[in-house]
């Protein structure tokens, strides 16, 4: 049990290695060199499977990703079982992790949420 003011992780995070510090700059050179024209290519492609990736890809990282929020509302589901609860989470969220492949369509998303 932690104490107040007291650190989850009192020796903190590890230092990075001399190779990884190495990697890491390697990357991001290879990036700010070649990595944006790829995507723009990719964005530029008659595929609209590499055009969607890539122009999704740019909005989520030159603009941050937005925030996404799930409405719940509850029920008293006392002695619901495990499949009847997956089922009704599934029914719910329309999730394909639950069964369900289908996403909602933009007319079916509230703006801001």
């Amino acid at each position: 049990m932690f104490k107040p003011g007291q650190s989850g992780n009192p020796g903190g995070r590890r230092k990075k290695s001399d190779e990884q510090i190495k990697f890491e700059r390697r990357c991001r050179e290879y990036m700010d060199t070649f990595g944006f024209d790829k995507i723009r290519n990719w964005a530029n492609s008659n595929d609209a499977k590499k055009s969607q990736w890539a122009l999704d890809r740019m909005l989520e990282y030159g603009f941050l990703k937005p925030a996404q929020s799930l409405e719940v509302t509850t029920h008293d589901e006392a002695g619901a079982s495990p499949e009847e609860l997956a089922s009704q989470l599934a029914a719910a969220i329309g999730d394909s992790a639950f069964g369900s492949s289908q996403n909602p369509s933009p007319d079916q998303v509230e703006p801001g949420k």
